[in-house]
């Protein structure tokens, strides 16, 4: 506007934003000043403040989701990874894109986020759906092992498991299906 109007002068002056107003009018002064008052803190004014308070309420969106973000990571990470998000146009969709990207893979039972560490294919479990998992079938009566005792029908195998999850799953990231099937088969 101040290109329009030319050079200040006695008729007229500028106030706030943008704001010019007839210099020689004291109401048209009072006027501008309440108006440029007014609109100091309006965000859509500073583009930096509304930048930050978009980006703020689209890290808490992410983080207010359902889905349970893992250890270490928190909305800003995910929000990095999103291309061109829109406020209020974040799916679950795209959360779980932008984790993929960020290497994480969902446990194939529950809403857990593992991190493989290899390229394997397969149904990674976390720790307690592997255990679960593990349960033996519940149908005629417990196999004896060696020893004497025998399974608790409907328990986890716990102690066969163990060094499979505390040991190589640790270090691939997650437990796989088709490993605690055999481990089961084999402890039957």
């Amino acid at each position: 506007m101040g290109d329009a109007a030319g050079e200040p002068g006695t008729l007229w002056d500028t106030c706030g934003e943008g704001i010019i107003y007839d210099a020689d009018s004291f109401l048209a002064g009072a006027a501008a000043r309440r108006i440029a008052d007014s609109l100091a803190g309006c965000p859509l004014l500073d583009e930096t403040d509304h930048s930050e308070r978009e980006h703020a309420a689209m890290v808490e969106e992410i983080e207010g989701s359902p889905l349970t973000l893992p250890d270490g990571v928190d909305g800003e990470d995910v929000l990095r990874e999103l291309s061109c998000p829109s406020l209020g146009e974040i799916t679950m969709t795209m959360v779980e894109d932008a984790l993929s990207g960020l290497g994480y893979t969902a446990c194939s039972d529950c809403d857990e986020w593992l991190t493989p560490r290899d390229a394997r294919t397969g149904e990674p479990l976390c720790r307690d759906c592997a255990l679960n998992e593990s349960c033996p079938p519940v149908q005629g009566t417990a196999p004896t092992l060696t020893g004497g005792s025998g399974w608790t029908t409907g328990e986890p195998l716990v102690a066969a498991l163990a060094p499979y999850l505390d040991g190589y799953a640790a270090r691939q990231g997650a437990a796989y299906r088709e490993d605690v099937r055999a481990i089961v088969r084999g402890s039957a």
